[in-house]
């Protein structure tokens, strides 16, 4: 898959997660009590994760605003950190940082549309 099309299906997740968000209202305590909230939160970072570090270094590079390192390191914490989850962050991260990574990814796939066509259009068989 190309870089474009890993953006896509990051987006993808980000998008996922600001779901399940709202089906739960947004609420902490929910999340708190509720394994099945916080396992599908915990599995859209994950991807998130796994995705961003399929991305080319150049391209993580050519983006430097958006904290790859960090996005691929919580997903190796949650990933292999088995039955100790930290909850209060993983809610921070999927309540604030996802819904700015969302936006930011939604310019650059808007720009990268607009830059570059002919890309986009042989990259739909990647499409979700």
């Amino acid at each position: 898959m190309t870089n474009f099309g890993n953006i896509k299906l990051i987006k993808y997740y980000c998008e996922l997660i600001i779901a399940i968000h709202q089906k739960h209202n947004q609420n902490f305590q929910d999340f708190w009590q509720n394994v099945e909230y916080q396992y599908a939160i915990s599995m859209g970072l994950i991807q998130i994760g796994e995705l961003a570090n399929k991305l080319t270094n150049d391209f993580k590079a050519y983006f430097p605003d958006i904290q790859w390192y960090q996005i691929t390191s919580f997903r190796n914490r949650l990933a292999h950190q088995y039955g100790s989850i930290d909850i209060d962050l993983t809610y921070l991260i999927s309540t604030n940082d996802i819904v700015q990574l969302d936006k930011q990814l939604s310019v650059i796939i808007s720009d990268f549309e607009k830059e570059y066509p002919d890309i986009v259009e042989n990259t739909k068989n990647e499409n979700i």
